[in-house]
C-alpha cells in the first residue's frame, strides 16, 4: 500500500531532537510512504521566520520528494518585515503556507474569525504564487475563501478539512466551497479529526464514509489524506498512525469504493497535484 499525507504537525509538535529525528527516519524508512507535508506551526513561536529556518536548515536541509516543508500561520508577516520575510520564504521554497489559523490576523480571517483578505494578505499571495509556493485555505473561514478565489492564479488546495455535510463545524468546508476547489483542479485533504467529524467517538469506517460520499458527489481526482496527525489528539481510534492505514483501506472497500479510486484518495491525486504547482 502507498500512502500520502497533505497535513503532518510533528516538526513543532515533537518537541525534542532526539525524537523528531527518529521520526523522521521512521518516515523515510516507511517504503509506504509517498509524500508527507511536513508543517511548520507558527501560531505560537516567538520567533517564526528564525525557528522556520533553523527547524529546514536542522530537519530538512535537503527536501526530497518524500518529506515536503509547509507553513501554517503567515501572520507574523507586517507591513514592516514584508519584503525581507517573503524573500526569506522564497528562498526556503516551502510547497505550500496557510495565512491564517484559527483567528483573524495582518492577512485575513481565520476559522474562527470575521474579517475577510487583508490587502497586505493579496500581496502575500501574488508574490508567493509567482514564486511557485502555493496557498493552503485550510483554517480561511468562508469569507477570505471566496475572495482568495478572486485572485488566486493557482490550483486552489485545502491540505487538512472535513465536509459541512456531515457536521456544521467552522473548520468544514460546504458543497460549493468543494465545487470551486475541483472545478480549479485542486486537492482536498480529509482529516482525521474527530471534532470536525462527531461528537462521538470515531473510527476509519467514519472517514470511509466520508470519502465515499465525496467520491460519489465529485469523483475521485481531488481528495486525499491531511491526517492531521499531531496536529489532534482526538483522532480515530483505529487510525492513529501511517502503520494503521490498512483499517482505512479496508473501511473504503466496505464502502463500496474500487481500487482504483482507493488508490487515488491514499496517494495518487496528492502526488498528481504536486506535480501540477507550476
Amino acid at each position: 500500500m502507498k500512502i500520502c499525507d497533505a497535513h503532518n504537525d510533528f516538526l513543532t509538535e515533537i518537541k525534542t531532537d532526539k525524537e523528531k529525528e527518529e521520526y523522521i527516519k521512521l518516515l523515510k524508512n516507511n517504503k509506504s510512504i509517498r509524500n508527507v507535508a511536513c508543517v511548520i506551526w507558527t501560531s505560537e513561536l516567538i520567533t517564526p521566520l528564525q525557528t522556520i529556518s533553523e527547524i529546514k536548515n536542522n530537519y530538512l536541509p535537503k527536501q526530497n520528494k518524500k518529506l515536503i516543508l509547509c507553513i501554517e500561520d503567515l501572520g507574523f508577516i507586517n507591513k514592516n518585515n514584508f519584503s525581507f520575510v517573503i524573500n526569506k520564504l522564497i528562498e526556503i521554497k516551502p510547497f505550500a503556507c496557510g495565512l491564517v489559523w484559527n483567528n483573524d490576523n495582518n492577512l485575513g480571517g481565520g476559522a474562527l474569525g470575521n474579517s475577510g483578505l487583508t490587502s497586505l494578505g493579496i500581496k502575500v499571495i501574488k508574490e508567493l504564487e509567482k514564486n511557485n509556493i502555493i496557498i493552503d485555505t485550510a483554517h480561511m473561514n468562508e469569507k477570505t475563501f471566496w475572495e482568495f478565489c478572486q485572485i488566486t492564479s493557482k490550483p486552489i488546495y485545502n491540505s487538512h478539512c472535513n465536509l459541512s455535510y456531515f457536521k456544521n463545524h467552522k473548520r468544514n468546508i460546504n458543497n460549493e466551497q468543494i465545487k470551486k476547489i475541483v472545478l480549479s483542479k485542486g486537492f482536498i485533504g480529509l482529516s482525521f479529526v474527530q471534532t470536525f467529524i462527531s461528537n462521538n467517538l470515531i473510527d476509519s469506517n467514519i472517514i470511509a464514509k466520508q470519502l465515499a460520499y465525496f467520491v460519489r458527489n465529485y469523483g475521485d481526482e481531488n481528495i486525499g489524506i491531511g491526517s492531521d496527525f499531531y496536529g489532534t489528539k482526538n483522532l480515530p481510534i483505529d487510525l492513529k498512525t501511517y502503520s494503521q492505514f490498512n483499517n482505512l483501506k479496508s473501511a473504503l472497500k466496505k464502502a463500496g469504493l474500487q481500487n482504483k479510486s482507493i488508490n487515488k484518495i491514499l496517494y495518487k491525486n496528492f502526488n498528481k497535484f504536486m506535480k501540477s504547482i507550476k
